[in-house]
């Protein structure tokens, strides 16, 4: 079940993302800040090396600065896109070593 503060959370992310594709670098770190650490303990997890989990996050966001104006409300939640985008980051990284 989804409570209160995940549906205002979740509203964050899609207005931070919206920002971001305009070009708002401080939505960036509202991003950062909202998902970083959780998104560093999936990266942890996936990739089972902290110094990997490091760069998958750090690439994640550059994708996301890149590629805010892709996103598309319609298709799917804020948060889904950005743990789409770390997966596929950690998984690069998974196929490099």
């Amino acid at each position: 079940m989804v409570t209160a503060p995940d549906h205002a959370t979740e509203a964050q992310l899609a207005a931070a993302l919206a920002r971001c594709a305009s070009g708002d670098r401080a939505a960036l770190r509202v991003i950062y800040d909202i998902e970083a650490s959780r998104m560093a303990g999936v990266a942890r997890r996936m990739l089972r090396r902290q110094d990997l989990a490091e760069e998958a996050v750090q690439d994640a966001f550059m994708r996301v600065w890149r590629s805010a104006r892709t996103y598309d409300p319609a298709k799917g939640a804020a948060r889904t896109w950005l743990y789409a985008i770390l997966r596929n980051c950690a998984l690069t990284i998974l196929r490099d070593e």
